[in-house]
């Protein structure tokens, strides 16, 4: 399936494979553009591999964010900079970072518009937001929560507006939302009672 915000450049084999495909992915489109010494935000980090795999890859200017204390414990915390915050009201700088990730963070009770201005702010000029997403073309009504946070599968108008509301904050997709995004031939994914799949986005910040 072509993902509706497009694919990026990948450098093929930049690190052994890791165990989830959407940190893989996300880790060779960052390292396909982005230097070793840029700062690199990932937002929602706890329990993710992003900042650890970049940072065996020779990334030395990593950042993450999370409300769970428990990020100040996470892999290489000595030489990553991890801060327990909100990743709406983020504590750097306008333009800080060549790039944020956000690995299946969007979808627990993340409000589109806050998100785009937030990584808006926070990128420089050509800076790149890569984000991962549980997703299924038609709507799947979702009452469960987990960690203790809302939970959300994407449907295709629901992704289309997102890309509407990133432009409204100059972040631009890789490529348009096309017709594949509504036709997906089964879910491979099978859990808490739903059927449904993972999406990958990319999304470049314009000049100002």
């Amino acid at each position: 399936m072509r993902r509706v915000a497009g694919r990026l450049l990948r450098r093929p084999n930049a690190l052994p494979v890791l165990k989830t495909w959407d940190v893989q992915r996300s880790v060779d489109a960052l390292a396909a553009r982005i230097e070793p010494s840029e700062a690199i935000l990932d937002i929602g980090c706890f329990a993710c591999d992003m900042l650890p795999a970049l940072k065996r890859l020779g990334y030395r200017n990593l950042f993450g964010i999370d409300l769970n204390p428990a990020v100040l414990e996470m892999p290489y915390a000595d030489v990553i900079n991890y801060t327990v915050g909100d990743l709406m009201s983020a504590p750097w700088p306008d333009g800080h970072f060549a790039a944020i990730s956000a690995i299946s963070v969007i979808e627990h009770g993340v409000p589109d518009d806050e998100l785009c201005r937030e990584v808006s702010r926070l990128l420089r000029p050509g800076g790149v937001f890569v984000f991962t997403t549980d997703f299924w073309p038609q709507k799947i009504v979702t009452t469960e929560r987990m960690f203790d946070l809302d939970w959300r599968i994407f449907d295709a108008t629901e992704i289309e507006a997102l890309v509407a509301v990133a432009r409204s904050h100059n972040l631009h997709p890789v490529s348009d939302p096309d017709s594949t995004i509504r036709d997906i031939p089964s879910p491979p994914i099978h859990f808490a009672g739903k059927d449904y799949t993972f999406l990958y986005g990319a999304f470049i910040r314009g000049e100002d």
